[in-house]
């Protein structure tokens, strides 16, 4: 099993990297975010611990979906407006199959990353709520059902992303053959995901 240590370089608090694909980690004692590389830890941004909710889900759970076993390693909360919704980052820590998942107001979509996409300038500015988008020939024609543009209000665990507090991204979901469609366009990337709804029914907590 992938493991790498580290200390925080506000507080000296100890911190693990679990997932070979996580570029950034919080400190769960001081709340400041670094990322990370194989050997090397720098501080970036402001410090922010998550307050917490009551979700069914935490970091360092084992939970089981389907027929897959997975644990949660890395949260991050998205504000837009007076709202936020949480994204869960799992992976099976034998074979590192990574995924996430989605906690929105009581709702849950498993999400698995389909590809990094390069969008044209002004993307967002262009995308239209209630008609079809294909993101400029890279992907099959998508139904647009919202988009937000939104403020990354902190994180916890470690995630495969660059992102850091009081971060601006910008969020598009959509609908395509029974399948969520989530384009979601941070400072360093872009990323599409394609996801399943779920309820906590579904899931086996270990």
């Amino acid at each position: 099993m992938f493991v790498r240590k580290f200390e925080c370089p506000s507080c000296g608090g100890s911190l693990e990297r679990l997932s070979p694909a996580s570029t950034s980690i919080s400190c769960g004692y001081c709340g400041q975010t670094s990322f990370v590389g194989e050997e090397s830890i720098s501080s970036v941004g402001l410090k922010h611990l998550l307050i917490d909710y009551g979700s069914a889900f935490n970091v360092g759970q084992k939970i089981k979906l389907g027929k897959k076993e997975f644990t949660i390693v890395g949260r991050i909360r998205i504000g837009y407006d007076d709202l936020f919704w949480d994204e869960w980052y799992v992976i099976n820590l034998d074979t590192a199959e990574e995924a996430w998942i989605q906690e929105d107001d009581g709702s849950f979509v498993f999400f698995k990353k389909e590809k990094n996409i390069d969008l044209f300038e002004n993307f967002i500015d262009n995308v239209r709520v209630g008609r079809d988008e294909n993101f400029r020939g890279q992907y099959d024609s998508i139904f647009v059902t919202s988009k937000n543009r939104a403020t990354i209000t902190g994180s916890e665990g470690e995630l495969p992303v660059h992102v850091k507090p009081q971060d601006i991204a910008d969020f598009v979901e959509g609908l395509l053959k029974g399948k969520i469609i989530s384009v979601e366009i941070l400072p360093k990337e872009s990323i599409l995901f394609v996801g399943t709804p779920f309820t906590l029914d579904e899931v086996r907590f270990l």
